[in-house]
């Protein structure tokens, strides 16, 4: 018999502690509707569903191990009431984010910096598809500016520069978070869904690019 793996039992203990939570209470608070017992919660605007059964998306297929760990925790770490704080700030600034700063920059900001260089309509196409909306309480001077909303109460705000031969400056990317964030995520998961962002966002332009080549 195959043993388990670490990601079996993380799941499994995710599940176990969903299982002794009233989802009903919830729900509201952190962007869900009941149905049939289970949890639904948009989720890069796709639709999950989560109960003791499992983590499944709008395919009926089994969220992967990003995915539901991020799920999860928004579950298991909902407040008893809505928190509304929605001061911009960087990553660096949440309570709890040094260890992961580096990472954050690399896999999130920098990807999607380096990845979108030079294609400033590409990212804008992508971040289009993936439901991103303009930000208009942004005061600052980018090539483009994005609102996407990935889970309920959890906006994270894309600010993009593309490069500037003439003047060296590389591309540059900053991810802001409400403050609020916090309340319904720990870093760990708010830099994984940020790096998800970039993922979401990669998938679609190279979608693109091979229907154009095609």
């Amino acid at each position: 018999m195959c043993k388990p793996t670490i990601f079996q039992k993380t799941y499994q203990n995710y599940i176990n502690q969903i299982e002794n939570i009233n989802l009903s209470d919830i729900s509201e608070i952190i962007g869900g509707v009941i149905l049939n017992n289970e949890i639904v919660i948009p989720f890069f605007n796709k639709y999950y569903k989560i109960s003791s059964k499992g983590i499944f998306n709008n395919l009926g297929n089994k969220a992967d191990f990003s995915e539901a760990a991020i799920l999860s925790k928004y579950i298991l770490l909902s407040p008893q009431k809505p928190i509304n704080d929605n001061k911009l700030v960087s990553y660096p600034e949440l309570k709890d984010a040094g260890p992961l700063t580096k990472y954050f920059k690399d896999n999130a900001e920098g990807a999607i910096a380096k990845y979108f260089t030079n294609n400033l309509a590409r990212l804008k196409t992508a971040g289009k598809k993936l439901e991103g909306s303009p930000c208009s309480n942004i005061d600052a001077a980018y090539d483009l500016k994005l609102k996407f909303n990935p889970l309920p109460k959890i906006p994270i705000y894309l600010l993009y520069n593309d490069e500037e031969k003439k003047e060296a400056f590389p591309a540059q990317c900053v991810l802001l978070f409400e403050q609020s964030a916090r309340t319904y995520l720990d870093e760990e998961c708010l830099a994984i869904l940020a790096t998800l962002l970039f993922k979401r966002l990669k998938q679609i332009a190279e979608e693109d690019k091979k229907q154009k080549n095609s």
